[in-house]
């Protein structure tokens, strides 16, 4: 048993972006960045690999919005939208997974599943189906 703690760096797979949410930054669109990021994460297969955080000031106020990233320890100064997406492409791209998670086809023509949480006569269980509630 190893006798430190695990840490994201001790991970390849695993990358943390931080991204300052420092008055500066806060100012010159760090929360946006932050959406942006993980919208963009979440929507890959990355999003167990990769996370996005927000942190307090990196005392790089002048150059904001700042962003780190773990591995390589840099920080990134005066980020913008377009290389916000790219650090985070790059980083899914580097792990080796495909940029955009295959969406499943949409299934026409089949019928529709009934109503969640009404139960039907030999539902779950011996107990009756509920009374409707009523408006009084």
């Amino acid at each position: 048993m190893s006798d430190h703690a695990h840490t994201p760096s001790d991970d390849p797979t695993r990358v943390v972006f931080f991204v300052c949410q420092g008055p500066g930054c806060g100012e010159r669109g760090g929360a946006r960045l932050v959406e942006q990021m993980r919208g963009i994460v979440a929507s890959s297969p990355a999003r167990r690999h990769v996370r996005v955080c927000t942190t307090s000031c990196m005392d790089s106020c002048a150059t904001g919005p700042n962003v780190m990233r773990t591995g390589d320890g840099g920080l990134h100064t005066g980020v913008d939208a377009a290389q916000a997406r790219a650090l985070v492409e790059q980083q899914i791209a580097a792990l080796g997974l495909p940029a955009e998670e295959p969406r499943a086809p949409v299934l026409r023509g089949l019928p529709r599943p009934a109503a969640i949480g009404v139960r039907q006569a030999g539902g779950f269980g011996d107990a009756p189906p509920r009374a409707a509630h009523r408006a009084v």
